[in-house]
This record gives structure tokens, sequence and C-alpha cells, in this order.
């Protein structure tokens, strides 16, 4: 065996090669380590010396075997942290579970990997931890919070971002110790922290778009322009300019390209047109986005100093690397590379989605998609080198992505679809476990014709939809679904979230095996944190935070016993969500023993108190279906009284004595508010009515189809026309029929609006389908 001879030389290039592959980390534990004998030189050599002989014949091998990427694939199935090392072996499974995972980042020292996910069992997203090793998992932000990554800013801090409640969006950072958040601005859509993370330029939110400054530890907060529209903050590579954008939009209507420093002042601009712009390593040059005539994207270059302004090449999306001294590019889905002033560009790859440099190297993580017979199918993580060759580290086997990277961070959006496991906390119907429920499913892909999108299905025959409602918030469709198979592992019935864009669901109620009935009439509060529906003839209230329910039974809250069952009639929540009103009904031989058996019940939410009836104790008088207009300033419900039904108005300050007849309608008919309260549609049958709130006067009268539904702004109408949805716009009488492949559309039950009037949800098929709806 030939003798290997160690000189100081060979230990300099190996260290060399160590640094290239990004072994910072090892390097500087291995500095901490020898601090606590520093004054013991002799050792602290020797240990060295021992390292380093024996790393050095196996440095090459064991430095890019420590580069590990991470990753989300639905390589098995169902999407989860994978984790492989850059090399293409190692691969193996982080996560095994049916929670939705996303972005996952390395920590900066490279021991953890932070990412989003629904891990705790709700709705939203939640920051959570976990080591190369996938056995320990840590949260660190509540699901309350509605907090995702934005970046580590140090091995001890994560940066979250969350919606702020003006629209814009709020940056904090969690202490992963503590687990506390600490708001730092809550003004911005657009966050950019300095090269030493102790500063943050923040992009405002609102009509000036203006840039500020502020401290990491929240102490300093500065205004740098004056809100003449500036955009797209970027530091320079040293932390002592900024370079931004002056124009109307971010990215078109330009005023120009302008550099300042930090404190804000010495404004000049350097060019008098382009967008995104960043700074090249040497801090001397400022590159940019502009447009030519064929408004295709162009690379140009500058001056600090406003000289030497000219265009690289026809391309966007400029990403740099300092340490190759190069300049990656796209040109639609091809990536190009060239040196920093445009010389010598290169054609890559095609079909890249993604790419990011790899730290202290030549080479670009990437995401290519896989394509046959003309249709992309799949995508692959791969790493390429500056001379085009390609290393797969997935071998093209399902979704694979990782859209960028930051110093040893890999991340990537999720792009499959997986149901939300939910935790059943104190609710006893919950507590049944089936041995197979649509919760251990993953929902079907998205199913698209025109403008119709399927967002879940049912994956056995015995099991039926119906009744969707659309969270306030417009994000999720609620609906019940019903008669299971029990014998067959399958939950009676329940009702389920399903979320908008199609990726992921959740189980918000399940019946008992045993326990029969169907939910029916599913309302949301307000601000969408309590959720109403019928069980049979019972009206439950369902706590969406703890997954608790209640009845309410008015018996019940009093504690007394009632003399019959008691029909429930639909509830309305008050405008800030904290009571419900309903009304309830018995049959004739009860209001004998109790003649205020019928009327309506108000309750204080959460505490399930009564606070106050509205009945007129006489045997020949029933209300019902009550409903608050927006802001809670009048209450409309049905009286049938001596057999004559008519919907009443009542001003919240005023007796139930002074209710005025608003029309007579036959009840139940369907009542939805105009945005401002001034307007009331009724609708019973195909006639809908819009009445003047409070005069009663009709301001205009639509004939509708089967099913018909008005939009919450009172500017379209939705309805089932010789099997066909149609769209009738109400103000140009416009109709439009909603593109469905050439099938027949027979919908099952109710068309459910959103929010903002934009989507329409619906049964049809017993499957859950969304449609756009503008004009």
């Amino acid at each position: 065996m030939k003798k290997r001879v160690v000189t100081l030389k060979s230990l300099r290039a190996a260290g060399t090669r160590h640094e290239r592959v990004g072994e910072q980390s090892f390097l500087k534990d291995c500095h901490g380590r020898f601090q606590q004998h520093r004054n013991d030189k002799l050792l602290l050599c020797l240990l060295l010396s021992f390292l380093l002989l024996f790393l050095c014949p196996h440095m090459t091998g064991a430095a890019q075997k420590s580069e590990k990427c991470v990753f989300v694939s639905d390589r098995d199935g169902k999407p989860d942290l994978w984790i492989i090392n850059s090399d293409g072996t190692g691969l193996r499974k982080l996560t095994d579970d049916p929670y939705l995972e996303e972005r996952p980042l390395w920590s900066p020292d490279g021991k953890y990997i932070a990412y989003d996910s629904t891990r705790g069992g709700k709705l939203f997203f939640s920051v959570w931890l976990t080591d190369i090793t996938g056995k320990r998992f840590i949260q660190i932000t509540r699901e309350r919070d509605k907090a995702g990554i934005q970046s580590w800013v140090n091995s001890n801090t994560i940066a979250v971002t969350r919606p702020s409640s003006n629209g814009a969006v709020e940056l904090g950072t969690v202490d992963t110790r503590t687990k506390k958040i600490f708001v730092l601005s809550s003004s911005g859509t657009d966050y950019k922290w300095s090269p030493d993370k102790k500063w943050v330029l923040i992009q405002t939110a609102g009509k000036d778009y203006r840039i500020a400054l502020i401290k990491a530890d929240g102490s300093s907060y500065k205004e740098l322009t004056g809100g003449g529209k500036e955009f797209s903050p970027s530091w320079s590579p040293d932390g002592s300019k900024i370079v931004f954008q002056v124009g109307q939009n971010p990215t078109v209507l330009s005023k120009g390209i302008w550099t300042m420093s930090t404190d804000g002042s010495g404004k000049r601009m350097v060019s008098p047109f382009g967008f995104l712009p960043q700074w090249l390593p040497d801090s001397g040059k400022i590159l940019f986005i502009s447009q030519g005539q064929n408004k295709e994207p162009q690379i140009w270059t500058v001056n600090v100093d406003g000289s030497g302004r000219r265009m690289l090449t026809m391309g966007s999306d400029v990403i740099i690397s300092s340490y190759a001294r190069k300049i990656a590019f796209m040109k639609k889905d091809e990536l190009w590379a060239m040196d920093m002033d445009g010389a010598n560009p290169r054609l890559l790859s095609e079909n890249i989605t993604g790419a990011s440099w790899i730290p202290y190297s030549k080479k670009l993580l990437c995401v290519k998609e896989i394509w046959s017979q003309g249709k992309p199918v799949g995508s692959d993580i791969v790493i390429i080198k500056l001379n085009g060759s390609i290393l797969n580290l997935t071998g093209g086997k399902g979704k694979n992505t990782s859209p960028s990277l930051q110093t040893s961070i890999y991340r990537t959006p999720i792009i499959s679809r997986e149901p939300v496991k939910t935790t059943p906390g104190s609710n006893p119907a919950l507590k049944a476990k089936p041995k197979a429920t649509p919760s251990n499913k993953p929902p079907p892909r998205k199913i698209k014709f025109g403008k119709l999108t399927c967002l879940m299905m049912p994956r056995s025959k015995n099991i039926i939809f119906s009744g969707p409602v659309w969270s306030p918030d417009g994000s999720h469709v609620a609906f019940s679904y019903h008669a299971g198979n029990p014998a067959k592992g399958e939950s009676p019935g329940g009702i389920i979230a399903a979320r908008a864009d199609g990726i992921a669901y959740r189980i918000l109620f399940i019946l008992k095996p045993e326990k029969q009935g169907i939910c029916t009439d599913i309302i949301y509060s307000p601000g969408g944190g309590m959720l109403s529906f019928k069980l049979g003839r019972n009206l439950l209230v369902l706590d969406l935070k703890n997954l608790e329910y209640f009845s309410l039974d008015p018996y019940l809250l009093l504690g007394t016993k009632s003399p019959a069952p008691v029909a429930f009639s639909e509830p309305a929540f008050s405008s800030d969500g904290k009571t419900i009103i309903y009304g309830t009904k018995s049959d004739e031989s009860a209001k004998e023993k109790d003649p205020g058996t019928s009327g309506l019940w108000q309750i204080k939410l959460p505490g399930k108190k009564l606070i106050s009836t509205i009945k007129d104790n006489g045997t020949d008088y029933s209300e019902s279906h009550p409903s608050w207009s927006p802001g809670g300033k009048y209450l409309v419900y049905f009286l049938v009284k001596n057999g004559t039904s008519q919907l009443m108005i009542l001003n919240k300050n005023e007796d139930i004595a002074k209710s005025k007849v608003l029309t007579r309608e036959t009840a139940p008919a369907k009542i939805t508010w105009s945005k401002d309260g001034k307007k009331l549609a009724v609708q019973n049958g195909n006639i809908i009515k819009i009445f003047e709130v409070p005069s009663g006067n009709i301001e205009t009268q639509l004939i509708s189809g089967e099913e018909g539904a008005i939009s919450p702004d009172f500017s379209k109408l939705i309805y089932t026309d010789e099997e066909t949805i149609t769209i009738k716009y109400i103000k140009s009488g416009k109709t439009r029929r909603i593109d469905s492949g050439g099938k027949k559309i027979k919908v099952s039950g109710k068309f459910a609006w959103s929010a903002d009037g934009k989507k329409a949800a619906f049964i049809w098929q017993n499957r859950l389908w969304i449609t756009e709806t503008e004009e």
C-alpha cells in the first residue's frame, strides 16, 4: 500500500475545498470547542493535526455528502419533506403524515429545518422545526398566529409574516426557544433584511408606497422616502446603500432607478427607466430590468454614478452569484448564464421553473419540468453546472419542487393536495375513530370544465354531499356528507371544509358510527370562528378553534325540560359574532302546556347564556327564520299569525311590539341582505323581490330559474336553466352560461356565493364544484 504524504500545501488545498462545499459550520464548531483549550497550544495543535490528517484522504467525498437538499415531493403518492445529498445519494423521507408541509428552510448552522405545516390539525399553517433525522418535531408558532416562514435571522430566530388587519403583511420574529412572536411591522408589503440581519427595509402598503427602515429589535423606525410611489428596495452587498425604483407600478410606468444612503440622504437617479433593481457583488454597478419596444424584458446594468448604462441581453428573473462571478437568468423557460459584463452567454437547460445558486459553488439548484406527449407530467430537482451538465437528484418520480435557495437553505412550496388531519379535542362526536374516513384519503386532483373546478368528490358511492356554504374570508367551502356505511369503516355523516384553492380539506364534525342523522343548514359566524348547523331536529353550534359543540335547545340552557320535541328554524349570528338568534316551534299539544314554546331565542356566545326572547305567547303565533342586517341595525323574521305569514322588520333598539310588516311572504323564504344593509332580497320559488329597508318599497323584481341565488352585491343572479348554469348580470341584463364541457348540469340543493361575489359553490354529480362568475 502506497504511503500517503501529507504536506502543508495539501492541507491548505483540502481546506479550500472544504470551504467551497459550504462546510464552514463544521470549522466553526471545531473552533468553538478549541476555545476551551486556547491556553493549551500543544493540545490545540495536536487535535487540529489529527482532525486534518483523518479527514484529508476523504475530504472531497465527505464534504459532498454533507451538502443536503430538503424538498417537498409526492413521489409516494402524497407530499412530504424529503432529504438527499447533493451528489444524489442518501434519499430518504423526513415526514410521513397526512399534513401539509411547505417551504422548508435550513437553519444557518445546518442543524434544523423550519417549515410551514398544518401538523397542528387546523386549517391554518404554523411553523415547525425538525432535525435531519426527522424524528423530532417542535411547534414554534400556534395556528391562531396564522404565521408563515419568511427567513431565518440567526440559528435561534425565524422571521415570520402573516396577514395584517389593514390588508398589509405583518413581519415578526420568533425565538425558537421561547416561541414568542415579536412584531416588527404591520404596514409593509415587502421586507428585505440587511446583509448583517440587523435592519429591515420595508416597502409600505397603502396609496403612497414609501420605503422605510426598521431596526431588527424594533427600537428604531424611519421613513426614507416621501411617498412618491417607491418600490423594490434592495441592499448593496456591504449594507451601506439602498437602490429602489420610482414609479406608479412596481413593474411598469417606472420613473427610474434611484440610490440613497441608509439614512435616506443622498438620493440620486442613476437611470431614467427600469424596474426590479439589484446590486452586483462589487457594489459598483446596479442591474435592473427594462422593456423593449416589443415588451420583451431586457437586462441592463449601470454604474452607481449613473454612467455606463448598457443593455446586456434579453431576459428576466436574474439571480447573481458572487462566488461564481456569474449572472443566471431566464428567457421564458430557458435557463441561461453569462459573465457579470454580459459576455459568454450560454444556454444551460430548458423547461426550468425555478433556479438558485448553490453557495460557494459554480452550480445551480433547479426545478426542471418533466414533459410527456406535449404536457408537463411532473418535475425533478436537478443540479446544473456552468458547462451545462445536469445531475438529476429525484430521478423523474413524482412532482418535486425547490424554487429558491438561501445560503444552505433549500425551500419549496407544495404543489400537491393532501387532507388535513383534525384533533378531536373535547368533541364527543369526534372521539369515535372509524377505520377509514374521508380524512385519511387524499382528495382527487382538480377537474376543470371551462370555468368549473371540482374541489371534492366522495371516495365511496355511499357518501352523499350537500349544502355548501363559504367561509367569510372566502378561503374555504363547508358542506355536509352523510349516508356512509359504518360496516365498511365509513362515518355515517359530518361536516367538511374544503380549501377553495383545492389543496386540502378538513373534517370539522363526525357523527358517531351508531348515531343517525343528517347535518343541514350550515352557517358560519361573521368572523368564521363558529359554525351552526342542524342535526335532525336539534340545532348545534361548533367552536372551530377547539372543535367543541353545544346544543341551542333553550330548555337545556335554562336547565328545564321541554314539554315536547322542539323544531328549530335557521339561525342568524349577530354582526359581531357574539350572539345567535333562532326560532323554535313545538306541536299544538306543547303550546297548550307552554304557550311560550314557540318564538325567537337569543343566546350569548360562547357562554351559551340565554339573554332575551321574542315571542307573543299565543298559540296562533309563530316566529322563525330571523336575519340580522349587516351592522346589526335591523332584524327581520317571519311571523305566522292566524295562518297568515308575513316578514317583519324590527329596529334593534325597539320593542317587539313595534315590529312592522315588510312584506307578506310565505315562510320560509330565502333572505339576502345587501352589504350596506339598505336593501333586502326575498326569494320565494323563482321570484326574487328586492326591498328598500326599512320602508319596504319594492325596488325591483327578478325571475330566476331553479335554485336561483343573488350575489351579495346584488349585481348577479346564478341559477340552473335547462340543465345548464346561467349567470344573469342584473345591471346590463346580459346572461352567460357556464362552460361545462358539453355536460348537462343538474345542481343538487342550493348555490352559495362567496363574500366578494366572484365565485359560487354548488353540488353536482355528488361532487363539490366552484365557478368563476365575472362578466
